[in-house]
């Protein structure tokens, strides 16, 4: 794969993507490539959705619920919980509004335009084939849809859940292990033994329960990883 030229003019991806796509990226395996697009895209999807306490309404509405539940939180007034319940309450009220929100829309916009440096140029279109841009922007959006109604539905919960990754070159051994899933990855690791591995990237980070009382963290989903030994 040839290493692809990335836009400057205009660009405000451009620093961005010139860090992802650097020059070893094309000499990565084709399989390695691959979890890398599906870590940056999961990654884009937790700063634009999964991190954002979303509500599910339009932009006008939203904005001033965010704002208030983050006053909330900052006041020390009233316990966790009751502000989880607040939080629970109005996101299932939220829903009675059948709002139309925009987040999936921007999100899936900011990943396409990030990747557009892996979408085939016009001249390379075989002929008779139309432009992938319409696939590709259909297959995102309903990823980021289906992203929202997650977020939602994590929301209207009691507890916090939040999506956590180990940061890239993180060194983990059997006492970490049970808190991954090695799922893919291009160096052996066992849990049962003390042999360290160092996270090369996450593909997708952990499921992560935090009880709204207590505060006890529990791990639901494990994260999936691409190690290294």
């Amino acid at each position: 794969m040839d290493p692809v030229k990335i836009e400057k003019v205009g660009n405000k991806l451009f620093e961005k993507q010139k860090a992802f796509f650097r020059g070893d990226f094309f000499h990565m395996s084709e399989e390695i490539r691959r979890f890398r697009v599906r870590a940056k895209i999961f990654q884009l999807l937790q700063d634009k959705i999964f991190d954002e306490p979303c509500f599910g309404l339009s932009s006008e509405i939203e904005d001033g619920l965010v704002e208030f539940e983050a006053t909330l939180k900052s006041c020390n007034r009233g316990s966790p919980a009751e502000i989880a319940e607040w939080r629970r309450r109005t996101v299932e009220c939220a829903g009675w509004l059948n709002g139309r929100s925009s987040r999936p829309e921007h999100a899936a916009k900011h990943i396409y335009d990030f990747m557009q440096p892996l979408t085939p140029l016009p001249r390379d279109i075989p002929k008779g084939h139309s432009s992938p841009d319409s696939t590709y922007d259909s297959s995102l959006t309903l990823l980021c849809n289906d992203a929202l109604k997650l977020q939602i539905l994590l929301r209207r919960c009691k507890a916090d859940y939040r999506f956590e990754s180990f940061k890239d070159g993180t060194v983990i051994n059997s006492t970490v292990g049970s808190e991954i899933t090695e799922q893919a990855f291009d160096g052996p690791f066992d849990a049962n033994t003390q042999q360290s591995v160092a996270i090369a990237f996450t593909i997708s980070g952990a499921l992560v329960k935090y009880d709204s009382a207590s505060g006890q963290r529990y791990v639901l989903e494990k994260s999936h990883v691409v190690s290294r030994v």
